[in-house]
């Protein structure tokens, strides 16, 4: 078959075994492989795609070279931008004497680490290998390694929409910010210095 470009909409996607189907609209669903999308983040049911055809050696046809269609940025891009900026935000507020000195350097540091188990939980999986488990992946999100960690997750494609993993990693890091902020800034801090004095008086 020739070269000829075709959309399709994606209706149907495996994300543990990384297949699915794409709909022309016309005639039948075509088989899709997660090797063969070129687009950053993972396959997204509803997107349109634009894509190639080709016969494999048992005479079906699958798609290749599938690209989304229209302007994408890439998620890991975005999953960069909030890394980047929720440690320059942390930074900021030690240098402004409004948290503790250490913070920035513990949001890195914790980060960094986060990345790297992320990563290597990742190429566990590809390989089969024994793996890393949630709980540990959770601390390590909770304990302020969440930027390092949702980069990973995006620029890896790990862990971006298993359940209950997804709502647990959004849990940790709402509660990381809220710890941080409560008990490592100095508006945090006279809140809670001032809850307790209340709490105090009233009993």
């Amino acid at each position: 078959m020739g070269k000829t470009d075709h959309l399709g909409t994606l209706v149907q996607w495996n994300d543990e075994r990384g297949f699915g189907f794409l709909d022309p609209g016309t005639g039948p669903r075509v088989f899709a492989h997660i090797g063969e999308f070129k687009a950053a983040g993972r396959p997204r049911t509803g997107q349109r795609y634009r894509y190639t055809r080709e016969v494999t050696g048992e005479g079906k046809i699958r798609a290749a070279n599938i690209r989304a269609t229209g302007f994408q940025l890439p998620r890991a891009w975005f999953a960069g931008l909030i890394c980047l900026s929720a440690i320059a935000a942390v930074f900021s507020l030690a240098e402004a004497a409004l948290a503790n000195a250490y913070s920035g350097w513990w949001y890195l540091t914790v980060s960094g680490l986060s990345f790297a188990i992320f990563a290597l939980d990742k190429y566990k999986a590809t390989r089969d290998y024994s793996r890393i488990s949630e709980a540990q992946l959770l601390l390590l999100t909770l304990a302020g390694g969440w930027p390092g960690a949702l980069l990973a997750r995006h620029l890896f494609r790990h862990k971006t929409r298993k359940q209950p993993f997804r709502t647990l990693f959004w849990l940790c890091v709402i509660a990381n910010t809220a710890l941080f902020s409560l008990l490592f800034t100095l508006p945090g801090e006279q809140l809670l210095n001032d809850l307790l004095a209340h709490l105090a008086n009233s009993t």
